[in-house]
């Protein structure tokens, strides 16, 4: 404007000063901001206890969780997991994971431990009637032992089908005696694939613990917030006020 001297780099300077501006006010003062959380303390404890307090409501008043579970053992396995399983160390238990996984679609709703050999699935309630699980279980047996029944038909058809001469092979007379031996223990000897024992229903634990120490946490990282939030409003509400003096004067 016309009789207004230019702005001069000391001006600017002389400007800054007279607001209380340092370069430094932007860099993190650990120090300050260690008081600056000494002094908040009361909210971040509050905070905390309001955290807890929750998280122990939440686990009195969450309703009881169960799960069934029933051990399982693997009578029959199919010759792909034989040759897969037979340079492995653990030999046993990477033929119980290869016949389960195999399997695994005749027992949607179940979790497999191979390691236990065991099948577990959550429930609501711990009065339900195991007659149900039973029965499922029965019905996914006799499922698995007509697929590998079928399976193992269809595969020996197409082995005898072929020349006496690709018969004579190694691999091919082992896959020849492998399924009729298959088809010996499923049709002759009655067996079964997979058989389970009784399932039985009991409650899960509680994970009281970790939820109170989460709960706990996220009040001391809430708190922290607060009292920093505060902090910054308060210097921004002081920079507005410095600057609207400034500007009437």
């Amino acid at each position: 404007m016309k009789g207004q001297s230019p702005e001069t780099p000391s001006n600017k300077l002389s400007s800054t000063e007279n607001h209380g501006f340092h370069p430094q006010d932007d860099e993190i003062d650990l120090l300050q901001l260690l008081l600056e959380l000494w002094k908040g303390r009361k909210i971040i404890l509050l905070s905390v206890v309001i955290f807890i307090l929750i998280g122990l409501s939440y686990v009195v008043t969450k309703p009881n969780s169960y799960i069934v579970s029933v051990g399982y053992k693997v009578e029959i396995y199919q010759s792909e997991a034989l040759k897969l399983c037979q340079k492995e160390k653990a030999y046993k238990e990477c033929l119980d994971s290869e016949a389960l996984s195999q399997y695994s679609d005749f027992l949607p709703s179940w979790r497999v431990d191979t390691e236990k050999l065991m099948l577990s699935r959550p429930v609501s309630q711990e009065s339900q009637n195991l007659g149900s699980y039973q029965r499922e279980l029965d019905t996914a047996s006799a499922n698995v032992k007509r697929y590998l029944l079928d399976k193992t038909r269809k595969s020996l058809s197409v082995m005898d089908s072929l020349n006496p001469i690709l018969q004579g092979t190694e691999i091919v007379a082992e896959s020849i005696l492998q399924a009729r031996k298959i088809l010996s223990l499923l049709e002759d000897e009655g067996r079964g694939v997979v058989t389970f024992g009784k399932p039985r229903v009991k409650k899960e634990p509680a994970k009281s613990s970790l939820i109170i120490i989460l709960s706990a946490f996220l009040g001391v990282f809430l708190g922290i917030f607060t009292v920093l939030f505060r902090k910054v409003f308060k210097e921004f509400k002081l920079r507005i006020e410095a600057d609207s003096l400034t500007e009437k004067k």
